[in-house]
């Protein structure tokens, strides 16, 4: 999945891809430690870093 993401009116691309026990992320072409879980239909709910979105 692709998403290009506002946060503080900056946009982030950021790339999920669900492997078999965890996800991978990376934004703006970094790898990042997330922690996702999907909480409804199109609902993808992120911590990183100790925050979520």
């Amino acid at each position: 999945m692709t998403y290009d993401v506002t946060v503080d009116g900056k946009t982030h691309h950021v790339e999920l891809t669900r492997g078999e026990r965890s996800w991978h992320c990376t934004v703006d072409g970094e790898p990042v430690e997330v922690d996702a879980a999907l909480t409804a239909r199109d609902v993808l709910s992120l911590l990183i870093g100790g925050k979520q979105y």
